[in-house]
């Protein structure tokens, strides 16, 4: 759902993915090394958006270069698992 990057280094600071729990969404932060940092409630029409949140340009365009990067890495591993 969301990155923090570090403005200078491009490196990861964490990440937040929106799940469901028994009937209910939650916002969960992971850190660096796969530690979650914050869980929060999160109502169906809840959004991440304020002037700090990055929507397009060279930082917005490495991360999601990074996450197809890591996605389809893991669908490769995933395949030859079960191959």
């Amino acid at each position: 759902m969301t990155a923090e990057v570090r403005v200078e280094s491009g490196r990861f600071v964490n990440s937040t993915w929106r799940v469901m729990v028994e009937g209910r969404y939650w916002w969960v932060v992971i850190g660096f090394g796969d530690t979650v940092q914050t869980v929060i409630p999160a109502d169906e029409g809840k959004s991440a958006l304020g002037p700090a949140v990055i929507r397009g340009g060279p930082l917005y365009d490495r991360v999601d270069r990074v996450n197809r990067d890591l996605v389809r890495a893991e669908l490769e591993h995933s395949s030859r698992a079960t191959a």
